[in-house]
């Protein structure tokens, strides 16, 4: 008799696995893209004379949040999230780790809401978040 006899069958990967990396896959990309506009910055004597009409595009790297960029916070939930499928959903501290998944979920979805606009980084933002906290949800609810 085999020792890991006792263990429950499992697939390769469950359907909250999937959807949790899709959702990382998500965040991490819509960092890197464009999250707003900046206006070109010019200075008043000059501003008589002179218009530019070029403004600079943000990605979620150049765009703050006091002091964290918005790249950041969306690709660090998305590590955290994606990191607890490392471990077994079956553990004695699902409950923490659920808590944890489904709040990452939430953080991002919140940033992306937060900054609400026209960019497609935005929405993809919106939909990675999401699909984070149901991944969360998914993945700990028959363990």
């Amino acid at each position: 008799m085999n020792d890991l006899d006792y263990l429950p069958q499992r697939k390769f990967m469950r359907t909250g696995e999937w959807v949790t990396l899709v959702g990382m896959a998500l965040n991490v990309v819509s960092a890197s893209m464009i999250w707003g506009k900046q206006p070109p910055k010019t200075i008043e004597a000059v501003a008589a004379v002179y218009s530019a009409t070029i403004s600079r595009d943000l990605n979620g790297f150049d765009y703050k949040i006091g002091v964290l960029s918005v790249g950041w916070i969306m690709v660090v939930m998305a590590l955290v999230a994606s990191s607890l499928l490392l471990w077994d959903a079956y553990s004695q501290h699902r409950k923490i780790m659920q808590r944890i998944h489904i709040g990452a979920g939430v953080i991002t979805a919140l940033v992306a809401l937060i900054h609400f606009g026209p960019h497609p980084a935005i929405w993809i933002g919106i939909v990675g978040g999401c699909l984070i906290t149901y991944g969360g949800y998914e993945r700990y609810r028959l363990s």
